[in-house]
């Protein structure tokens, strides 16, 4: 078994793209010894590279207010709907699967955005927010008419036209939803996690970032009259 970690490193792999690798041919080997189609399992003389969970990157309130100030300049087409709906992502926390298919008409009622369907047939619902306020006229105007790849080549353009230094993606909508709309503003774990359709030890381990900002505010508030 030739292949080292070291080696799939130097063709410029990242960690978890080889770990991903690693755990799928494994599976393949311990397919084929079960069918005794091999008898020698060559991974015991490997080290297995570890999963390190990526940095995942979100707006704050200041990005937030420059990327939607920044919407009427856009004049490429695909580049303003990714714009546009980038921020219903991060408005509402909602998934990039749920972006085309969302409509303002069908989607909020009496002041309240219905976000999704509980299996009592329920639905979760939040109060619409300002920010969600001033973009379904440009939703309206502008409906989504690109996939999710096309979406995410166009953030990375926005974000450099902003100097805005992170890796987004359609998912980094979902992160500064739980980040910057709910743990920032006071919102608890587990309401975000409602809203957002996930358990809360989900929301705590993959979403819910302490900022400094949530820092600062709670034990400023906390520590009033010490």
């Amino acid at each position: 078994f030739p292949v080292t970690i070291s080696a799939l490193r130097a063709e410029g792999l990242s960690n978890n793209y080889v770990h991903a690798l690693f755990k799928t041919l494994k599976l393949i080997f311990n397919a084929a010894i079960k069918k005794k189609i091999i008898t020698e399992y060559p991974f015991n003389q490997y080290e297995n590279p570890v999963y390190k969970a990526p940095i995942k990157d979100y707006l704050t309130l200041d990005e937030i207010k420059k990327w939607e100030k920044h919407i009427p300049e856009i004049k490429d087409p695909s580049t303003l709907e990714s714009a546009i709906y980038f921020l219903l992502g991060i408005s509402t926390g909602l998934r990039v699967s749920d972006w085309k298919t969302f409509d303002p008409n069908t989607h909020i009622k009496n002041g309240a955005v219905l976000l999704q369907a509980k299996k009592n047939g329920e639905w979760v619902s939040m109060p619409v927010n300002t920010l969600l306020a001033r973009n379904i006229p440009r939703m309206i105007k502008h409906p989504l008419t690109i996939d999710e790849h096309t979406v995410n080549k166009k953030l990375k353009v926005i974000a450099a036209a902003l100097d805005i230094n992170k890796r987004l993606t359609c998912h980094s909508a979902r992160h500064s939803f739980a980040v910057t709309i709910c743990a920032d503003r006071g919102v608890s774990s587990e309401t975000c996690a409602e809203l957002m359709g996930i358990t809360i030890n989900t929301c705590i381990e993959n979403y819910c970032k302490v900022s400094q900002r949530k820092i600062n505010q709670e034990t400023l508030n906390a520590w009033k009259g010490l």
